[in-house]
């Protein structure tokens, strides 16, 4: 082959780019599912910071992000979180339990004295 056959058969191949940093996908999943809002999801590269949200829907709580679906590998407990992409496909997941209420019950985090 001649160099203008090699020229010839680039053009027909079309454009193409090499990437060095691969992208990959963070889903993230509520669990229940519909028990909350969720920020975060999308793609990035390995070692990206990604700054996990959340938002209790009615009548639940946020317990923790975990990477497994029964919530027993724990990444963290604040409901803003900080997680570093792996270079894969990754799935984290926003635990909540539903919120219990009784009536005359004044509230978790009113602190005491005495």
């Amino acid at each position: 082959m001649t160099s203008q056959d090699h020229r010839q058969r680039r053009s027909e191949l079309g454009p193409y780019t090499v990437s060095s940093n691969p992208s990959y996908a963070l889903t993230l999943t509520a669990n229940p599912s519909g028990a909350g809002t969720l920020g975060g999801s999308g793609s990035y590269t390995s070692g990206t910071a990604v700054s996990l949200t959340e938002t209790p829907g009615a009548g639940y709580c946020f317990v923790n992000w975990s990477s497994d679906s029964g919530g027993t590998t724990i990444l963290s407990r604040k409901q803003s979180y900080s997680y570093t992409m792996p270079a894969a496909d990754t799935t984290v997941y926003a635990n909540f339990v539903k919120a219990v209420f009784y009536e005359g019950f004044e509230g978790l985090n009113r602190s005491t004295t005495g």
